[in-house]
């Protein structure tokens, strides 16, 4: 349930929509399965963490008309 909760959380993220929401709710399942299996939070850090580096780079590699309001 969290994973959910954590997914429709991202809807107005990027990418934005149910795509943002099933993406988003994949990588809660795999960063709260890695808080499970290890019994702390480093690994769930550095995961989310390596996806924001790859989001923010694909957005800054594109231009401003992509990313627009």
């Amino acid at each position: 349930m969290s994973s959910v909760r954590y997914g429709l959380s991202h809807y107005y993220g990027n990418p934005s929509g149910p795509l943002g929401v099933l993406a988003a709710t994949l990588i809660g399942v795999v960063e709260a399965r890695s808080m499970l299996d290890t019994r702390g939070s480093g690994w769930a850090w550095l995961i989310h963490w390596s996806d924001d580096i790859a989001i923010f780079s694909l957005i800054a590699l594109t231009g401003p008309t992509v990313w627009h309001a």
